[in-house]
């Protein structure tokens, strides 16, 4: 089996990461850690001034050293957590559904794990939901884990802290 577990920067990430850690799993099991780098800017890159874009190139690559930074500490927390060895860390770019669908397909994944924010309302309209987009069109099955949150947690996430 192998399953593919897509984080970002959250809380929800994190309680999902941990919910399939503390899980037993057949010993063939393989896991691999994916985080999404998304580009800055999408079309207009072409319109911006050097120093601009420069500016935002070097933004981008601080990003993804966090990123490669985060992945690393995240699948040692988890081999340590579950005692699995056979476990991956992998930085993509890109924009985040189609690839985390294009990694599933390629890895060959049976499973997408992925923590939700639960956005309801305007939030999940403007910011829409990267969760609901995996699960329609994953090339396999999907686990979304949510966490029960507290008020306070309700409060940071609404007020985007």
């Amino acid at each position: 089996m192998k399953i593919l577990i897509a984080i970002d920067d959250s809380p929800c990430s994190t309680y999902a990461l941990e919910n399939i850690a503390q899980r037993p799993w057949p010993k063939d099991t393989k896991f691999q850690i994916i985080m999404v780098v998304e580009p800055l800017l999408y079309d207009y890159e072409y319109a911006l001034s050097s120093k601009l874009a420069s500016v935002l190139a070097e933004a981008k690559n601080e990003f993804r050293n966090y990123a490669q930074e985060l992945i690393k500490s995240k699948v040692e927390q988890f081999k340590q957590r579950s005692g699995i060895s056979d476990m991956s860390g992998k930085i993509i770019d890109g924009l985040v559904t189609d690839s985390i669908l294009e990694e599933a397909k390629n890895w060959d994944a049976d499973l997408i794990v992925l923590g939700s924010h639960g956005r309801k309302g305007i939030q999940k309209l403007v910011l829409g939901s990267v969760a609901e987009n995996i699960a329609s069109h994953a090339p396999c099955s999907v686990e979304i884990v949510k966490e029960k949150l507290t008020k306070t947690a309700k409060k940071e996430i609404s007020h985007g802290k």
